[in-house]
């Protein structure tokens, strides 16, 4: 059985700063609290520092969406095979990494990653579009100075005959 599932399908196309929509299912494979932690992680899989999080309920009843917090986790208390569906809006600062999430089954009062039971996980690669070229607007402020000096060339030499 797959505890934790989201419907993204590899590899996302994802620039950082944007809105990342997704659906994060739990699935109790027990009765007890569970919690989702993720990061991101470059190519080698090696964590990006700064970039753990912990997936949050924010918003009114009802209207509750999933965001990935640095402060907070939602602790979602299930019996035996039932399942939650989370709808999330994840942002992130980084594109061209690897979005790894983990379900832990608590095994005291609060979320503790280090003592917590590691339930699933699952890897998702973000990848970024190629970056825009420049266009005209590049090249004519790389050009501008090469231009305003030979505008004012024939002024120099102007003043340099009086």
């Amino acid at each position: 059985m797959d505890e934790l599932q989201t419907n993204l399908v590899p590899p996302v196309a994802y620039n950082a700063g944007e809105v990342l929509p997704l659906t994060v299912t739990i699935t109790a494979p027990s009765d007890g609290k569970y919690y989702v932690m993720g990061a991101l992680y470059d190519e080698s899989l090696a964590l990006i520092y700064g970039t753990q999080f912990s997936l949050f309920l924010w918003g009114a009843v009802g209207e509750q969406v999933g965001v990935n917090s640095d402060s907070y986790a939602s602790i979602y208390e299930l019996e035996e095979a039932e399942a939650e569906a989370v709808s999330c809006q994840f942002q992130f600062q980084q594109s061209n990494a690897t979005l790894g999430l983990i379900l832990y089954k608590m095994s005291g009062e609060i979320p503790a990653p280090d003592f917590d039971t590691q339930i699933d996980e699952i890897v998702c690669s973000l990848v970024g579009s190629e970056l825009p070229s420049e266009g005209i607007g590049g090249i004519i402020e790389a050009v501008m100075p090469i231009m305003l000096l030979a505008m004012m060339m024939p002024m120099v030499i102007g003043m340099a005959k009086s």
